[in-house]
């Protein structure tokens, strides 16, 4: 059996009833669905994370020569010199 935290997780009257509501038309408990939400959202965090580290590496790899860019999107990298040098 996993090891569980107990927290001290206080919610608004609206989001109790949200959760309440969200478990009922699920066929779940609100424990269910709160745990899944929390995991939806470290998941979406997680994404959202490598996704900028990704966007940072590149331009890193752009801006010390490490990189190279496509031909087909040379307007894009040139916009973005533009904008880089203003």
């Amino acid at each position: 059996m996993p090891k569980t935290a107990q927290k001290g997780l206080r919610l608004s009257p609206d989001e109790a009833m949200d959760l309440k509501r969200v478990a009922e038309e699920e066929g779940r408990s609100e424990p269910e669905v709160a745990r899944e939400s929390i995991r939806m959202y470290i998941r979406m965090h997680d994404e959202h994370k490598e996704f900028v580290d990704s966007v940072e590496r590149g331009w890193y790899q752009l801006r010390t020569g490490l990189g190279k860019s496509e031909e087909e999107h040379d307007g894009f990298m040139a916009s973005l010199e533009k904008e880089m040098s203003e």
